[in-house]
């Protein structure tokens, strides 16, 4: 059971990479279809990266420099499982989770 809480509260960077490659992905399609259209094909195209996969990127290296895992947090749980004293309390889970959402929104947003 303890191995199964040790990912908890982990962001999953690999979530927020394969969001950032699939924005940069549509982006090169628009690009490729609006050259395409027209025509018009030079040496000189460029990508550029529209706000929301901006913000992914930001997003992404903020992630990628937080610890992945609380090794003093997770041995904690552990041992409170353990002894049977590990007490969930609903109202501060479910309030946790609105603030999640609401930083989320914030950073997306």
């Amino acid at each position: 059971m303890a191995g199964s809480i040790a990912g908890i509260g982990v962001p999953n960077h690999s979530l927020v990479s394969e969001g950032l490659r699939q924005q940069e992905i549509k982006e090169q399609h628009s690009d490729v279809r609006r050259n395409q259209t027209s025509g018009d094909v030079s040496a000189h195209d460029k990508l550029s990266l529209t706000g929301t996969a901006e913000k992914l990127r930001n997003l992404e290296l903020s992630l990628s420099s937080q610890p992945i895992v609380d090794n003093n947090r997770v041995e904690s749980v552990r041992n409170q499982l353990n002894t049977g004293s590990f007490q969930v309390y609903p109202d501060r889970v479910a309030q946790k989770m609105i603030e999640i959402e609401g930083l989320i929104d914030q950073r997306l947003g």
